[in-house]
C-alpha cells in the first residue's frame, strides 16, 4: 500500500518548515525530502513509497527540523550525534568561533577539549546559545529584521522569516540560536550586518 494523503501533506509540510527553520530555499528543502526517500526507498520519487516507507522519511525530516531543539537525546552517556554535531557547528560559524576559542568553552563546560557524550553536547550547546544571546541584543534583531523586510527585491520567504522574528521580538519572546543564526545569514544576502557593539548597518 502506498503513502496515504495524509502521510503526502505531512512530508511536505515538514519540508516548508526545513526551508524555514534552516533559512534554505524550498527547492533545496524538496531536494532533502527526495534524498530522504532515496536512503528508505532507494529512488527519489515520493510518490512509490510505501506506507511504512512514508513513515520513515516523516520521521527523518521530523528530526532535521527539530535539530537544534533535541540535542537532549535519549541515552545521555550515547555518542554525539550528527545532529548534534551539525548543530554545533552551526552555532560556531554563527558565533565566529574558532577550534582554540571552542576548547576552552569545551574545557570550562564539561572539563574535556570536546564533548563526547550526548550529554556534553547539549550542554556545550546551551552554553554556546547562551553566549549568542548575550551577544546580540533583541533591539539589534529587531532592526535587522526590519531592513530585511524593507529591503527592495527581498524573496517571499525571507521576507516571511523576518516578519517572524520581528513578531518575536514584540512579544518579548526568547529566540533559539538556530533563529538568530538565520535572520543574521539573511541579512548578509542583502548586506547586512551587526555588530555587537553598534546598530545594525548596510554595508553596500
Amino acid at each position: 500500500m502506498t503513502r496515504t494523503p495524509q502521510q503526502n501533506r505531512r512530508i511536505w509540510a515538514l519540508a516548508r518548515d526545513l526551508s524555514k527553520e534552516r533559512g534554505i530555499s524550498e527547492e533545496d528543502a524538496q531536494d532533502v525530502v527526495r534524498r530522504c526517500a532515496e536512503e528508505v526507498s532507494g529512488q527519489r520519487s515520493t510518490r512509490a513509497l510505501t506506507v511504512a516507507q512514508a513513515a520513515a522519511v516523516i520521521g527523518r525530516l521530523a528530526q532535521l527540523v527539530a535539530a537544534p531543539s533535541a540535542l537532549r537525546a535519549a541515552d545521555p552517556a550515547g555518542m554525539v550525534t550528527a545532529d548534534q554535531q551539525e548543530a554545533l557547528s552551526r552555532l560556531l560559524e554563527t558565533l565566529g568561533m574558532d577550534t582554540r576559542a571552542y576548547r576552552g568553552v569545551c574545557m570550562r563546560t564539561i572539563k574535556v577539549p570536546w564533548p563526547q557524550t550526548r550529554e556534553q553536547a547539549g550542554k556545550v550547546y546551551e552554553g554556546l546559545e547562551a553566549m549568542l544571546r548575550r551577544r546580540y541584543k533583541v533591539e539589534q534583531l529587531a532592526e535587522l529584521a526590519q531592513h530585511v523586510m524593507d529591503w527592495p527585491g527581498v524573496s517571499p520567504q525571507d521576507h516571511a522569516f523576518a516578519a517572524s522574528i520581528l513578531a518575536a521580538t514584540r512579544r518579548k519572546k526568547r529566540m533559539g540560536a538556530g533563529q538568530i543564526g538565520i535572520l543574521i545569514k539573511i541579512g548578509g544576502r542583502y548586506g547586512f550586518s551587526i555588530s555587537i557593539d553598534k546598530p545594525v548597518f548596510d554595508n553596500r
